[in-house]
């Protein structure tokens, strides 16, 4: 409309519209659209609520016209700003449910992640991420290749999304902290699982590197540890095609001055015989077991040690917070700065609980048992 009356000057003097607030809901937008109008030679006016623009006062039952309905607008979203925040409090996740969830209903007919079919992709992906070993690009492909199509920015926020471990987060507002609470909903990994694999992505975890063992490696597994015995220098290998496939060769590096081959698979052979012929002497290796164990019974007890000191340290920091609300009760501080004390306290004793959960990683217990030793 501004478009043909800016092209075509003259074709209108007033446009009319119901009410003001049908004009604009923002004080700003309308005062800057009624002086572009006014520079057209064009009139606005309510049917409804009609103003007398020649006459000064006007203007101010202008401004409450205008300024009613964006006074409404902005308390229509804050009452759903503080909705929304107070829902997240109780523990609900609000929107669209994430990858492995699904949108659904609780015995209140009040919104609950529900888990589909899609969680033990998830899940094995945040296994495989702890682990450290992989680039997470790659372990994106394997996930997409095991029917779950994410892409780079996606799968970066799902790793990194508490939902999975059974939180809801809640973001800053005003003296507010940004900060996580327990959800209603079933946790698809354990939170210490959720941890490890934060520190993978802060570069905190050491990453172990992988080796991958391609056919030629398999064949050619001395490569590098024999030394020739003409010349003395370490020796390579490869493999040669023939009548019946490919065969594979130890030779020296130096082809030209040194005619070093043999038969891959016959000094793969002879090696293995050779490891067959070695023997361990049983009390010796009943020597290292006792080493073993005592190093363990050590260990375990530092661990004890560390843990009953971590333990007694979020004890004093609980007696700290029942202090302090104690205090808040006396009036000695306001409740602001009992909520900024508590939410501090709060903050290390996460700290402190997550390391005590360090101390005692979950574990699947495995049979272990030292092979019997041959006597020698």
């Amino acid at each position: 409309m501004l478009h043909v009356i800016s092209k075509n000057k003259g074709i209108a003097d007033l446009i009319l519209f119901s009410k003001w607030d049908r004009f604009s809901r923002n004080v700003a937008a309308a005062y800057e659209m009624i002086g572009k109008l006014k520079r057209l030679s064009v009139e606005p006016q309510s049917m409804e609520q009609r103003l007398d623009m020649d006459i000064p006062e006007s203007k101010i039952m202008l401004a409450i016209y205008l300024t009613r309905p964006e006074v409404e607008n902005d308390r229509r979203a804050l009452n759903t700003l503080h909705g929304m925040r107070r829902a997240k409090k109780e523990g609900r996740y609000l929107g669209i449910a994430p990858i492995g969830y699904k949108n659904g209903r609780d015995a209140q007919n009040k919104t609950l992640l529900v888990p589909n079919e899609k969680v033990e992709i998830v899940r094995w992906a945040f296994e495989e991420l702890s682990r450290g070993i992989w680039v997470i690009d790659t372990l994106r492909r394997m996930v997409n290749r095991k029917g779950l199509k994410v892409g780079r920015s996606q799968f970066w926020s799902l790793v990194r999304n508490p939902v999975y471990c059974g939180m809801v987060s809640i973001a800053a507002y005003k003296n507010e902290p940004a900060h996580c609470v327990k959800g209603f909903h079933q946790a698809i990994v354990p939170e210490s699982l959720f941890d490890d694999v934060q520190d993978v992505l802060k570069g905190k975890k050491r990453n172990v590197r992988v080796n991958t063992f391609t056919e030629i490696d398999q064949q050619l597994t001395l490569r590098g540890f024999l030394i020739c015995p003409r010349c003395g220098r370490l020796l390579s290998g490869s493999g040669s095609k023939g009548n019946g496939g490919i065969y594979y060769y130890y030779h020296c590096q130096s082809v030209k001055l040194c005619k070093e081959r043999f038969r891959a698979d016959t000094a793969n052979e002879a090696f293995v015989r050779q490891l067959g012929q070695i023997a361990v002497n049983a009390p010796i290796i009943d020597y290292y077991c006792q080493l073993i164990s005592n190093s363990l019974k050590k260990d375990n007890q530092g661990k004890e040690k560390e843990l009953k000191e971590t333990q007694a340290e979020i004890d004093k920091l609980y007696i700290r917070i029942q202090n302090a609300r104690s205090l808040r009760l006396d009036d000695e501080f306001t409740a602001e700065e009992f909520k900024e004390i508590k939410t501090d306290l709060t903050k290390k004793i996460e700290e402190l609980e997550k390391k005590k959960r360090s101390y005692y990683p979950p574990t699947t217990t495995t049979r272990n048992t030292f092979p019997k030793a041959a006597k020698s």
